[in-house]
């Protein structure tokens, strides 16, 4: 079987297991209510301002009320991936088949990336509405959307490695969370306190909540693509070794 196969068999099961979980239901339902109370009330204050549509959709996009949910909803979705098969002992009966440690990890992050995908679907419902009524540069839209499964699969990818630490999903959402929260706060007021130049500029460069307020506004620069991309495959690199060292567990 082609490593490319593999992974999308692997992938296939796993994304069809998420959706049979009454988890990833409860989930779905309450970030798509969340999202959408926060677009209303977004909505409501900017046409009391007469905002443009177009800051409006910068707004939507890197407004902490927006990604909350989603910093939550990311360490969920991924709490069981590997660690309810380590759980259940079917981790090692998968294992045994001719696939390889990355070819599991590779599938099961597809699968958690699709599901995260159809998780904030709706949001093309939103910006529609917003151009219906007003005037929404779709290349500042499309931008954004860009940064949002470029940073969610970051995040993503951070939250599995959390995933083959335990055998106990509660644990590893847990850790998932520290880690996406991490990943996600710490760089913005790291990047407020330091002093020296360099550091400063460091932390702009792994910031993802200024990368998604960039990429809301329609700039779009290799810096913002490199971090995410390499960071996603370093973690999933990370995650397959993990899980290789674990197979003796």
């Amino acid at each position: 079987m082609g490593s490319v196969r593999a992974a999308a068999v692997i992938a296939g099961r796993e994304l069809k297991s998420l959706f049979l979980q009454p988890l990833a239901w409860v989930v779905m339902t309450a970030v798509l209510f969340l999202d959408g109370v926060h677009f209303w009330q977004v909505l409501a204050l900017f046409n009391e301002q007469g905002a443009p549509s177009s800051e409006l959709v910068r707004f939507f996009f890197s407004s902490l009320l927006f990604w909350l949910p989603l910093l939550i909803a990311l360490p969920v979705i991924s709490m069981r991936l590997l660690a309810e098969e380590r759980q259940t002992g079917t981790l090692e009966t998968l294992l045994t088949a001719p696939v390889t440690e990355a070819q599991v990890v590779v599938g099961k992050y597809v699968a958690a990336l699709v599901f995260f995908v159809v998780l904030w679907s709706p949001l093309f419902i939103y910006v529609s509405i917003l151009d219906y009524f007003g005037d929404v540069d779709w290349w500042s839209a499309a931008a954004g959307f860009l940064g949002l499964l470029l940073a969610g699969g970051l995040l993503l990818a951070a939250a599995l490695c959390a995933s083959t630490l335990t055998r106990n999903q509660i644990v590893a959402a847990v850790v998932g969370f520290v880690v996406v929260l991490v990943l996600f706060v710490v760089p913005v007021l790291a990047g407020l306190l330091a002093r020296d130049e360099l550091w400063q500029a460091f932390f702009r460069h792994v910031d993802l909540y200024g990368a998604m307020d960039e990429f809301a506004r329609g700039i779009v620069r290799s810096s913002r693509l490199v971090y995410p991309v390499s960071g996603t495959i370093l973690l999933l690199f990370a995650a397959a070794r993990m899980l290789e060292a674990s197979k003796g567990d």
